[in-house]
């Protein structure tokens, strides 16, 4: 299994996002984007719809203390 953070939701973050989701072999273990707006959105559910427990952050410190 290949874990990715994804960096960037924009129109191609979240195209790139749905693709990402469509792959067994690949799975979001974290987001980050700047738009403070979607700090503490779920990242699946932003992207597809479906939940995904994985939380957007507004940085790359963020999101990796999440993972610990």
């Amino acid at each position: 299994m290949i874990t990715i953070i994804q960096i960037g939701l924009g129109p191609l973050g979240r195209q790139i996002g749905r693709y990402i989701d469509e792959k067994n072999e690949i799975q979001t273990v974290a987001a980050v984007d700047i738009n403070k707006d979607l700090k503490g959105k779920d990242f699946g559910e932003f992207i597809n719809g479906k939940a995904s427990n994985v939380f957007i952050e507004n940085t790359v410190d963020n999101s990796l203390k999440n993972l610990i």
